[in-house]
């Protein structure tokens, strides 16, 4: 199977999407793999999706802002990282103005096509045919 990951940078983060593939089908999931970024940078469901995950995660903020055992996790990480006590109101304010239009520049600066750096692990046939899938 296949994983995502992400890591925040103070610039552009870093999107990790990873798996093992049998070496005959490289071409194939790297096919894959593209479709999904290109679904991705055209926005498809994009607007359910955002509204959606706005939600959510507001929800999860005030949810950790009423549960004890939470906010003593949240106090701790404010203080570790030295924030300011108002860091997850001014996150939540921040969220709750988030437009679709910034989502989608995120989209493009984040996952732009400038920005993808393809890594191949294998036999060399493999990943040459790999490669040529990506082009």
């Amino acid at each position: 199977g296949f994983s995502a990951d992400y890591t925040p940078h103070l610039g552009p983060g870093r999107w990790d999407v990873s798996g093992a593939v049998d070496a005959a089908r490289v071409e194939e999931a790297v096919v894959a793999v593209r479709r999904v970024l290109e679904e991705l940078r055209a926005g498809h469901k994009l607007k359910a999706q955002f509204a959606i995950s706005r939600r959510a995660v507001l929800e999860q903020i005030a949810a950790q802002m009423v549960d004890a055992y939470a906010r003593l996790g949240e106090l701790d990480f404010l203080a570790r990282h030295h924030l300011a006590d108002d860091f997850w109101d001014r996150v939540a304010a921040r969220v709750a103005a988030l437009t679709l239009d910034d989502v989608r520049a995120l989209i493009a600066k984040e996952l732009g096509e400038n920005q993808e750096v393809l890594g191949l692990f294998g036999p060399a046939a493999a990943i040459q045919r790999g490669a040529a899938a990506a082009r």
